[in-house]
């Protein structure tokens, strides 16, 4: 049985993943930029999702040339690598520096007075707290005018201990209502999706319930979705199942469209 951190893609699925051509793929792959892996009697080359995760986070996928600037280090712009309006977005990360990195161009513009983020955490309530402040950001008087509202695993997806995907869409439009209400015109939901391998009732869902979210969101345009994974922690088949479900994956600086399958 093929392990779950070992997702392989073809060299078609994975030229379709990061948007480039099997040529530039074959080039990558030939000068070791790339990983890949032979594979049956005809020597087949595959691709490792992870190892396609890697190269988006610190490559660029454009062939490189001698009058190419260097790259820009500043914080990136939600809409830098692609023209649609992201609405649904995955985040993937090794560590917290990358997981800031992907959620600064989300948190900036909705923490002001016409915005509103729910922003749920999967650890205790000091360490996002601490985390919020390490990154430049005062939660306590962010909360106190009603910018920020934190909101722990068990208080959401987890509530009574299960995960319900129709009572979580509920809740969030619960939340959406309540913003739209006081008149906010910019919303965020962001959540850090750890939570899902506790292995509690419900789980197992987490896929149909990304999908239904999707479905979801087209009726509210003003409400952007971050959905956080951490890739040292999950499985390389539900990081797989999480790329086919959203439209818009963010890795460091690089937004990309999804893949459908």
């Amino acid at each position: 049985m093929q392990d779950n951190n070992n997702k392989f893609f073809t060299i078609q699925e994975a030229a379709d993943f990061l948007k480039v051509s099997k040529t530039s793929l074959r080039r990558w792959s030939n000068s070791g930029r790339l990983p890949s892996y032979r594979v049956g009697n005809r020597n087949e080359r595959r691709f490792l999702l992870n190892d396609l995760l890697d190269f988006l986070s610190n490559s660029e996928t454009t062939e490189p040339s001698s009058n190419a600037s260097s790259r820009s280090h500043q914080t990136p712009t939600a809409n830098q690598k692609t023209n649609a309006s992201p609405h649904h977005i995955s985040s993937y990360y090794h560590d917290e520096t990358e997981q800031w990195y992907a959620l600064a161009p989300y948190l900036a513009p909705h923490l002001n007075d016409k915005a509103r983020t729910l922003y749920i955490h999967d650890s205790d309530t000091e360490t996002i707290t601490q985390q919020f402040l390490k990154h430049g950001y005062d939660p306590e008087a962010l909360q106190r005018h009603k910018t920020l509202n934190l909101i722990s695993s068990e208080q959401s997806y987890l509530l009574d201990g299960v995960f319900i995907p129709d009572r979580m869409l509920n809740f969030w439009q619960q939340h959406i209502g309540q913003a739209m209400m006081d008149g906010i015109e910019k919303i965020l939901l962001t959540g850090e999706m750890g939570w899902a391998l506790r292995g509690l009732p419900g789980s197992h869902l987490l896929c149909n319930y990304e999908i239904e979210l999707d479905k979801f969101l087209k009726n509210f345009p003003m409400v952007t979705v971050v959905c956080q994974y951490p890739l040292k922690a999950f499985p390389g088949d539900i990081i797989f199942d999480s790329i086919c479900a959203h439209p818009h994956l963010q890795v460091n600086d690089r937004l990309v469209s999804g893949i459908e399958i």
